[in-house]
């Protein structure tokens, strides 16, 4: 399809977990890949409640107990996807039930 000159075409990218599709012109691509992150244990974001295994769990009370209760924010962070927020009331509250 030609409009004033400008041939016109549709460019789709294929990332692993997500298709895009963006419009160029004259040769020109503006596709923006995006890849999109997937948790092991992704936390539920309309309840803010975070649910991990048994194991992780010592794992993490063990970091807490040994004062790096930073490093286990950042443990359930990368596990589940959750917030700095909700990261830490987890941790938190494991500290406290600890």
């Amino acid at each position: 399809m030609e409009q004033e000159g400008r041939e016109t075409f549709s460019v789709i990218c294929v990332t692993q977990t997500r298709v895009t599709s963006a419009l160029g012109c004259a040769g020109k691509s503006l596709c923006a890949t995006q890849k999109k992150t997937v948790y092991p244990f992704p936390y539920n974001p309309h309840t803010n409640t975070i649910n991990l295994p048994a194991q992780i769990e010592r794992e993490l009370r063990r970091l807490i107990s040994t004062g790096n209760k930073a490093e286990a924010m950042k443990r359930v962070i990368s596990l589940t996807g959750a917030g700095l927020r909700v990261s830490k009331y987890y941790v938190d509250t494991l500290a406290k039930l600890h």
